[in-house]
């Protein structure tokens, strides 16, 4: 896989916002009292970190690294679902099997079982995307993508708008059009076009930031909930990573990030096991400064460990496999 500078720094915030918008607000109160400007400040930092667009940017980024996989002109079905359903699918069923002995069930993981699910669609449909683009080039295949998404949220649902309100069986289709526009990101990363200086990019990063907690107020204080506001966010979001990509190949990678960036996936499954744990413990990540605290620290440590523990050994499996699996048809890779 061609390495892009850059894209693991991204990848380890967006894990990051996730934990954090699932931790909820630091329960400041009894520190600071229950004044209108500690209020004001909790509310504030409540609308930070929207997770939903974070799992949409997980949604490009995971396009772009599906493409970048496959630059080859050709790509042979059967060791690409092995490499992809092992190691993808190996820690996801770990993180299951330990859900479901601590806890008896796998509630705990629900808010994010829903975008791994999509994303194994994504992998197994890719190949024929691929047939397909070679044909009417991506460009088509993603204005097919936004009109059946739009399609699709007009269509009533009972979960308040969430982009898991349809089930696994639907839901993918509203995250499918950032996937593909990862897919055309990576067939342009490296095509002339606009690249940031310092300023720029630090307002750029504002607005991505600005958006996703706009969308986070309307989801929750309007009709805008995020199966309608993900979709242009999505748009935002990808032309965003192309010229932040763009800038960051230029640049010393931060190195915190980086790592972090390398065991994102573990994170993302874990958090909020070790957010259960706590609670099950009898402790209140809402109330006490201590157990939200403690709730974040063993997010981070349980992450790294099962990513050292589970995660990487499924890597190391899924390159080992996918040498030996058999080719059912291989399918042209379409340019963009």
């Amino acid at each position: 896989m061609i390495k892009v500078r850059g894209i693991d720094s991204i990848r380890a915030l967006a894990a990051i916002w996730v934990f954090l918008s699932h931790l909820g607000k630091i329960p400041l109160e009894s520190h600071l009292g229950t004044g209108r400007m500690v209020s004001l400040l909790l509310s504030i930092y409540g609308t930070l970190f929207n997770g939903t667009a974070a799992v949409v940017i997980f949604f490009i980024i995971s396009g772009i690294c599906i493409r970048l996989a496959s630059q080859a002109e050709s790509l042979e079905l059967g060791p690409f679902w092995v490499r992809r359903f092992v190691r993808v699918g190996g820690p996801l069923l770990c993180a299951v099997g330990l859900s479901h002995f601590v806890f008896g069930s796998t509630d705990v993981l629900d808010a994010v079982l829903w975008s791994l699910y999509c994303e194994l669609i994504y992998y197994f449909i890719y190949p024929f995307l691929c047939s397909m683009a070679s044909k009417i080039g991506w460009p088509l295949m993603i204005v097919t993508s936004l009109i059946a998404a739009c399609a699709l949220v007009s269509v009533k649902d009972d979960h308040n708008g969430f982009l898991w309100t349809y089930g696994v069986g639907l839901s993918w289709i509203l995250g499918l059009p950032s996937w593909l526009l990862g897919v055309y990101v990576a067939d342009n990363l490296r095509a002339p076009g606009w690249m940031p200086t310092f300023w720029p990019r630090r307002a750029l990063w504002g607005a991505m930031w600005l958006a996703s907690s706009v969308a986070l107020v309307a989801h929750f204080h309007s009709p805008l909930s995020y199966k309608y506001t993900m979709i242009p966010f999505g748009l935002m979001a990808s032309w965003w990573l192309l010229v932040e990509l763009r800038a960051a190949a230029n640049e010393k990678e931060n190195a915190i990030l980086t790592w972090i960036g390398t065991w994102s996936y573990s994170l993302y499954l874990c958090h909020k096991i070790a957010i259960g744990l706590i609670v099950m413990a009898g402790f209140s990540i809402e109330k006490e400064l201590l157990a939200f605290a403690a709730a974040l620290i063993l997010g981070l440590v349980m992450s790294y460990a099962f990513f050292r523990l589970i995660e990487r050994p499924f890597h190391e499996l899924a390159r080992r496999l996918s040498k030996g699996a058999p080719v059912i048809f291989t399918t042209r890779v379409a340019a963009q």
